[in-house]
């Protein structure tokens, strides 16, 4: 059965508005417009969809299950509506905009070291912001629109987003280089690889509980029976390497740190009986059709990633 009804946005946009405001008075006030307007939208789209869209329950308005339905439309309608003008503007001329891309430490500065100038040479009509933090941060930027591509450290797999592994690295513990001749270790100099035991006994600067890197640590240590020994927490990777370059402790961390021109004063030694495997991802939202701009900067991260993970000597995701 076909039905004859004429929609407009400002349809879309009322029922979306009773449906964020649980309010027909709300949502006129969130659109500009009178009460018995908004009313009266409503009112003539139930009966010509022959579907009540909304039903009072604890002095509100909720949503019906075809009032579910018809929201859940309606914002992939005003996303496309949004995106139209973008769209014609870039199949006619060279990607322009903003284009927002999220990184984590270490292996995000590498790569941004790479990538930002080559892209910007291609595309100097895009301007590109970068935001730097943990992967909680920078997940949550993504889901609310505050960044386009995001790189996500450690072991993740929401169900919002699309992961694409770009390479995966071991963990090793990175130390002040004079432990190389006396360590924490009854004072004898650092050996070429460590077990998880000995690593238990060195002063240890933890990332903070929210981190990834954390829980990956922290699991480990448990299935093995052991307890680190955490002598500070530390909320930011650049005052740990700080803290590790003058002796303080040491720190999990994969050897792209002491690969750093920065980082005379670290040295790194991998653990031969533990594989603590941390994976870079590349992120995108799965809702909505990403700019020209943000899947050119995806494609390039992918061939720079090459050249860095050839210079990290460590695999590519597969």
């Amino acid at each position: 059965m076909k039905l004859e009804t004429e929609l407009d946005l400002a349809d879309l946009r009322a029922v979306l508005a009773v449906s964020d405001t649980a309010s027909y008075t709300r949502a006129a006030q969130k659109l500009g417009i009178t009460q018995p307007a908004i009313s009266r939208r409503i009112n003539a789209l139930e009966q010509s969809l022959n579907a009540r869209l909304f039903r009072r329950e604890g002095g509100g308005f909720v949503l019906t299950e075809a009032g579910t339905a018809f929201c859940e439309r309606a914002t992939q309608v005003l996303e496309l509506m949004e995106q139209l003008p973008q769209a014609t503007s870039q199949a006619a001329s060279s990607p322009r905009g903003t284009v927002a891309i999220g990184v984590p430490p270490t292996t995000g500065e590498i790569l941004i070291q790479h990538l930002i100038p080559e892209y910007r040479s291609a595309y100097p009509g895009v301007f590109v912001r970068i935001e730097q933090g943990y992967v909680n941060d920078l997940f949550d930027m993504l889901m609310d629109k505050q960044i386009d591509i995001a790189l996500l450290n450690g072991p993740f797999n929401p169900s919002a987003v699309d992961l694409e592994p770009l390479f995966h690295h071991h963990l090793g513990i990175v130390y002040p280089i004079a432990w190389k001749e006396s360590s924490p270790l009854d004072g004898n100099p650092m050996p070429q690889s460590l077990t998880l035991a000995q690593v238990a006994q060195l002063p240890l600067l933890a990332a903070s509980q929210n981190q990834s890197i954390r829980h990956l640590v922290d699991s480990e240590f448990r299935a093995a029976g052991l307890k680190p020994n955490v002598v500070m927490e530390v909320n930011s990777f650049v005052l740990q390497r700080s803290l590790v370059s003058v002796g303080v402790g040491c720190m999990f961390m994969s050897r792209t740190v002491v690969r750093d021109e920065h980082c005379e004063k670290l040295a790194f030694v991998p653990i031969s009986d533990s594989k603590i495997i941390y994976t870079l991802y590349l992120a995108t939202r799965r809702a909505g059709q990403p700019t020209l701009a943000a899947k050119l900067m995806g494609r390039m991260i992918r061939k720079s990633m090459e050249r860095v993970v050839d210079w990290l000597n460590a695999p590519l995701g597969e």
